[in-house]
């Protein structure tokens, strides 16, 4: 009804504006106005009994638990509370019920309330009875603490603010509450006790801290961890807990008190007024993590009653700093540790990271930093390393320590000179390690770095004098040991370098590229396939040069096993990469300085494939079929890897079939490839290798070509494809394989498919890149000597006689994809590709040139069509010329004339793809093996008695003959051991028969199919042969 009269009269006053409805509006939203809810229904849960519901007990919560209602804030500590539930708790409060110790301000935004008498803008008061929920700001709570409450700068910021309203007390009227300038509370009315109760789940004595405040902070006060909420009927959203360090916290909702728990019990009671407090918490499976958390932590629940004692008078708000600081053993320790109730304790060294560059220990906590060195450690390991560790010879630590503060009580006073190398004598409050010298990080090869170091000390291990001028480090504890092992794993002999220190390198000491990490103490370089496992109880490191299933640590003989996942072939391709010279186990017997190995290590270790790589399968996703070969399938597919320009890069991945048991010829294949692959701009570059779990099929991972292939681009555009155009793509072609070639290799599959458009990095425009560079093959043939792949119109004639594949088989090839760009089709689309189409090739067929064609680019076409290998052009005369058409520098004319001839040819709808033949459905165009449409070349090259020495050009338009006529040719003359003598007219053909199964008859007769027709036209009698 208040809103109601309050909007009455303010319609009855106002002044005729012209935006009267937006007026009317405005002020009905600032009314607080609930629709939902009647304030006065008693039978509302907001307020019952006295509870106190408008507080919640946990500070992140936006919403209340009760009404829904959104939590409002006060102006400081970021206090939240429901003005909904705080105006019902309100209407009820007498004199004799305030028990609020609140600081309260008039809100500026409605200095004209109609609910009360006016005040003044500046008015303030303690007493929660003059709040109005219109016209009243909470500036904040006494009683609820949360993070901002012991933040010193938050503090300090706002300290004149602060100053203004602390006065007195609200519930005593005690005054001067700051003490020593900082935030504090009452110390007569905000008591701290504690006392020893029994847990009614363990039965054993478990210490509660009562607190006279709402513990309103959302991280455990031992380990920081966020803590969990208790729901339960009968909790009242006022109970949480932290799993981690097995400690409760229990909400008063009468008193805003707190009840610190520090173990497991199933109900509290409240100090204050004296309602059981009951908590439900599943303990089925942490007890007996819990029993081992009380044995070691009762040292610590002792100094909290001690210190609760000690300090009744002083700021209360003090022990939470105190608490916060003490070395608590939490479960996660517990389980790292894998501690049981009836053991003693044994701590590795977890407090040393693994990789200097981590920022948090695995205790959840931030690491320290030496000074010297910039070595990591954790304080809150390294206490309970010191604590339970029983220390030997064996794992005494070299380090040097000094002091930084005299105000320590936790053991006998120190000045700031005291200095000690005893690792026991560390005091986790006034001590700092200057640095270990059993941890190298990059910084320990530092001159600089090195020169801060005490001068004159003596080995801590040993006692002897430590020769500085030599090494900073003692010469007899710390040597480098090395030993060949035979690898269980691929039965070889392996290189193990045994180094007496810690290696937290973040990088690979041979080719600088960053670790993967297998587990706290174990990584390796993916690139030069060198697996580090350093001791986690003696703080050493094995280098290895290889790949194994286990390492044993040289100090304490423990064995570690190693998991790196791989095919085996794989596994022995990457450890054959690593050429560890003899000279490294020799090394150390001579050097002055232990240090110095790495050095060392760098420039003799010849690794001869640092872009091979094993990619975690689980890297990639979002996989899209977009082609289809020979023997693989290619994929789009996204690879998060932090390698790449962009983290979540678009990669194209090639599946290859029936790849379970890969072959030592594909690994060969990946090895000549990479010594190149990544090095050219025109070729497409190579990633890595991963495997498919499900198939356990092997997958490289390429670069992806956004602009496809250049036999796609052709149908697309080849309108718009001019002349300069097509100079421009087949001279960018030209430049990969001069790559390749410069590299003595060959790509032995050059067609359209495999050249590839990638977008320009600097520009919109797109390169033709060079791919499936020696790849297109079944990976798991185990022999490819003699094997032939390809797409037959774009293999060179002299492959089909049996010749190997050369750079100039590549230039054949070339010159098919020169006639593509000419006509935009495949050479032969109407043909089968079948044994017909390889005799004709042999025979010197030709695809047909088309008419806007300049002669000059004909001819090269023709030199590089040559049926004499010899005779072709080599790579980097076709790149000359094609560069200097390309550029203008020759031929202008010619090239005009071109483009004239193929705008009037593409008008009349006489060139291009879609006007040519009908593609023949025996037109393939996928790599596949060959050998079973041509003559065994394997059983030639295999047959030591027969010889075949040609000269000049063969053509076979010019000799003709009938397959059936030499069905009937005399067997005597194919046996006979004289040598016979066949003579066409431009070309004489030698050959020398000791046997009549490798008469090229009889080579033809079992490559050709029997049924298909012979042409009459192509006779010549074997008798005049």
């Amino acid at each position: 009804m208040n809103n109601i009269d309050n909007i009455v009269n303010w319609v009855n006053n106002i002044k005729q504006v012209s935006n009267l409805v937006y007026s009317v509006y405005g002020f009905m939203r600032k009314l607080r106005y609930h629709q939902y809810q009647n304030l006065d229904n008693r039978s509302h849960p907001i307020k019952e009994n006295g509870q106190i519901r408008f507080i919640s007990f946990s500070n992140y919560m936006y919403k209340c638990n009760y009404c829904g209602y959104r939590y409002s804030s006060t102006i400081l500590f970021e206090q939240k509370y429901c003005k909904y539930c705080l105006y019902l708790y309100h209407k009820d409060l007498s004199d004799k019920n305030v028990c609020l110790d609140v600081h309260i301000v008039n809100s500026t935004s409605n200095s004209h309330c109609t609910e009360h008498e006016s005040k003044n803008i500046e008015s303030y008061t303690q007493n929660i009875q003059e709040w109005c929920m219109n016209c009243s700001e909470i500036l904040y709570f006494k009683q609820i603490v949360t993070k901002y409450s012991f933040d010193m700068n938050y503090y300090h910021e706002r300290q004149n603010e602060i100053i203004k309203y602390e006065m007195n007390c609200t519930l005593c009227g005690r005054q001067n509450l700051l003490i020593n300038a900082e935030f504090s509370l009452c110390p007569d009315c905000y008591l701290i006790s504690s006392e020893w109760i029994e847990s009614t789940l363990s039965k054993k004595s478990i210490l509660v801290l009562y607190l006279s405040w709402r513990y309103n902070i959302e991280q455990c006060i031992f380990c920081k961890h966020i803590l969990k909420d208790i729901s339960s009927e009968t909790s009242d959203d006022c109970q949480k807990w932290c799993s981690n360090c097995f400690t409760i916290y229990a909400g008063c909702g009468y008193c805003l008190t707190t009840n610190i728990i520090f173990g497991l019990t199933n109900q509290s009671k409240c100090k204050k007024c004296e309602r059981i407090l009951f908590i439900t918490i599943d303990t089925k499976n942490i007890m007996e993590n819990f029993i081992v958390s009380a044995k070691y932590n009762t040292d610590y629940h002792n100094l909290i009653e001690k210190y609760v004692k000690n300090n009744c008078t002083s700021n209360s708000l003090m022990i939470h700093s105190f608490i916060s600081n003490l070395p608590y053993l939490d479960a996660e320790y517990i389980l790292n540790s894998k501690l049981k109730v009836n053991e003693d304790i044994f701590i590795e060294f977890g407090f040393i990271p693994y990789y200097n560059k981590y920022m948090r220990c695995i205790c959840g906590r931030e690491y320290s930093v030496t000074p010297i060195f910039r070595q990591k450690y954790c304080k809150y390991c390294l206490y309970w390393y010191i604590k339970f560790t029983k220390f030997t010879t064996k794992n005494m630590m070299d380090v040097h320590i000094i002091t930084n503060s005299i105000n320590c009580t936790d053991h006998e006073p120190r000045t700031l000179d005291f200095c000690t190398q005893n690792i026991r004598e560390w005091c986790k409050n006034c001590s700092e390690i200057l640095y270990f010298k059993q941890i190298i990080t990059q910084y320990s090869f530092d001159m600089e770095e090195q020169s801060k170091m005490i001068q004159g000390e003596n080995c801590n291990l040993c006692g002897n004098l430590i020769d500085r001028q030599i090494s900073f480090m003692c010469l007899d504890c710390y040597s480098v040991s090395s030993e060949y092992i035979e690898s269980i794993l691929i039965k070889k002999k392996i290189l193990i370098l045994y180094l007496p220190w810690w290696d937290a390198y973040s990088k690979c000491i041979i080719c600088r590229q960053y670790f993967r990490y297998k587990s706290y103490h174990q990584k390796w370089c993916s690139h030069c396939s060198i697996i580090y496992n350093s001791c986690i109880h003696c703080l050493t490191t094995n280098i290895i040069f290889g790949f194994t299933i286990q390492s044993q640590c040289i100090k304490c003989k423990r064995v570690v096993p190693i998991s790196i996942d791989g095919n085996y072939n794989i596994d022995e391709f990457i450890d054959s990469i690593i050429d560890t010279n003899d000279e490294i186990a020799k090394y150390m017997n001579n050097t002055d300085d232990p240090l110095k190995i790495y050095e060392f290590i760098k420039n003799k270790v010849k690794v001869s494939c640092k872009n091979i790589k094993m990619i975690k399968y689980s890297e990639t996703k979002d996989f899209e079929r977009i082609a289809e070969g020979g023997f693989g399938i290619i994929y789009k597919a996204t690879w998060n890897n932090e390698s790449l320009a962009s983290y979540n890069s678009i990669v194209a991945v090639k599946k290859f079939l029936n790849s379970q048991d890969i072959s030592k010829d594909f690994i060969n294949e990946l090895k000549s490839f990479d010594q190149y692959n990544n090095r050219f701009e025109h070729i497409i570059k190579y990633y890595g290798i991963t495997q498919d779990p499900d198939t356990r099929d092997h997958m490289i991972i390429m670069q992806y070509a956004d602009g496809g292939d250049l036999h796609n681009y052709l149908q697309k555009c080849f309108k718009d494809i001019t002349w300069n155009d097509k100079l421009a793509i087949i001279l960018e072609i030209s430049r990969g394989v001069d790559c390749i070639h410069e590299e003595n290799y060959i790509h032995r599959d050059l067609h359209s498919g495999n050249i590839l458009s990638v977008k320009n990095d600097r520009s919109t425009s797109h390169k033709w890149h060079i791919g499936d560079f020696g790849l297109s093959r079944p990976a798991n043939i185990t022999s490819l000597n003699n094997k032939i792949y390809g797409v037959i119109p774009y293999v060179a004639p002299e492959i089909f006689n049996g010749k190997a594949f050369s750079k100039e088989s590549d230039i054949y090839s070339m010159g098919m994809i020169m006639w593509e760009l000419t006509s935009g089709c495949k050479p032969f689309a109407d043909s089968e590709h079948n044994a017909d189409l390889i005799l004709e090739i042999i025979d010197g067929k030709q695809p047909e040139i088309t008419n806007d064609t300049p002669e000059c680019f004909a001819n090269l076409m023709k030199k590089c069509w040559d049926s004499d290998s010899l005779k072709r052009p080599n790579i980097k005369e076709i790149r000359k010329i094609i560069g200097m058409w390309a550029h203008k520098m020759k031929d202008i004319d010619q090239f005009y004339e071109a483009e004239t001839t193929r705008l009037k040819l593409i008008e009349k709808r006489e060139l291009g793809p879609e006007y040519a033949v009908t593609t023949h459905p025996g037109a393939i165009y996928t790599s596949r093996l060959l050998n079973s449409l041509i003559s065994s070349s394997s059983s030639i090259s295999s047959s030591s008695s027969t010889s075949f020495n040609t000269t000049q050009e063969y053509i076979s338009k010019e000799l003709e003959f009938d397959i059936n006529d030499a069905k009937c040719s005399s067997s005597s003359e194919l046996n006979s051991s004289t040598k016979q003598e066949y003579i066409s007219k431009k070309r004489k053909l030698n050959l020398v028969y000791n046997d009549a199964r490798w008469s090229p008859l009889l080579i033809f007769q079992n490559s050709l199919n029997t049924q298909r027709p012979i042409n009459s036209s192509r006779k010549l009698k074997i008798a005049k042969m």
